[in-house]
């Protein structure tokens, strides 16, 4: 198995996708950004681990998180596109993916409901001067998704947790230094794709960092704080229209 995917650009192409048949970014995998790196010093308590069991560990950790947040950007399809993701396991999540040509979208999930905001650069690429029009009468309020293939669809974002990884049997990892990131000492995994993915060197090793410079999926940097706090409030009323009315 390999960490070069995140799966968060491919579940995030499918939601925006849903939403207005315009897929901001098809795969994720993630740039430099991780700056400086500084010699550490013993005890590595990932020493005698086998980067297998390395990633096993790190990616079960993610999985089981209670929460986790990811958040970043990237170059592809000649846009920079930002993602910013807070996941509460078993309840929902919100999301805000923008793309510097497509625009942004914003949504909330909260058990089954979805909440959907599409700014007016969304619109009118989505749909030209009538989703200009369209933006205008919703005035900045959410949709709420009452389709229920289209929410089931939406709602996959929140079920990123399953989808971390993809196994691929042409990618090898390999052990690469131990450095630190924001002061915190981390383990880098090499990826013969050319990305890297960072680990906390520790006994419970946590994704923090997945990076790549180069390839066809775009460059760009991910972050991960698995753990982190996530609060998932909906919409006042005054602000949530029926997306019944405009096809959602």
């Amino acid at each position: 198995m390999s960490l070069r995917k995140a799966g968060l650009g491919r579940i995030a192409a499918a939601a925006v996708k849903g939403a207005s048949a315009l897929a901001i970014g098809a795969c994720l995998t993630v740039g430099s950004g991780i700056g400086v790196a500084h010699a550490a010093t013993p005890p590595d308590p990932l020493k005698n681990w086998s980067v297998a069991h390395i990633e096993a560990t790190s990616i079960a950790n993610a999985e089981a998180a209670p929460s986790l947040t990811l958040s970043g950007s990237f170059r592809q399809s000649g846009q920079t596109v930002t993602l910013n993701l807070g996941i509460k396991k078993g309840q929902g999540c919100n999301a805000t993916i923008g793309g510097s040509k497509t625009g942004t979208m914003k949504m909330i999930v909260i058990s089954k409901t979805v909440y959907l905001y599409l700014d007016k650069k969304f619109w009118t690429n989505a749909a030209g001067s009538g989703g200009a029009a369209i933006y205008a009468q919703i005035n900045g309020r959410y949709l709420k998704v009452s389709s229920a293939s289209l929410a089931k669809s939406l709602a996959l974002v929140c079920n990123l947790q399953g989808n971390i990884t993809e196994s691929s049997s042409k990618i090898t990892v390999s052990r690469g230094i131990v450095s630190t990131l924001d002061g915190v000492r981390v383990l880098q995994l090499k990826n013969s794709d050319g990305s890297d993915v960072y680990v906390t060197d520790s006994s419970k090793p946590e994704i923090v960092e997945i990076t790549a410079t180069k390839g066809s999926n775009g460059a760009g940097t991910l972050r991960m704080n698995v753990g982190a706090r996530v609060t998932l409030v909906a919409p006042p009323a005054s602000d949530v229209i029926n997306g019944a009315k405009y096809g959602f």
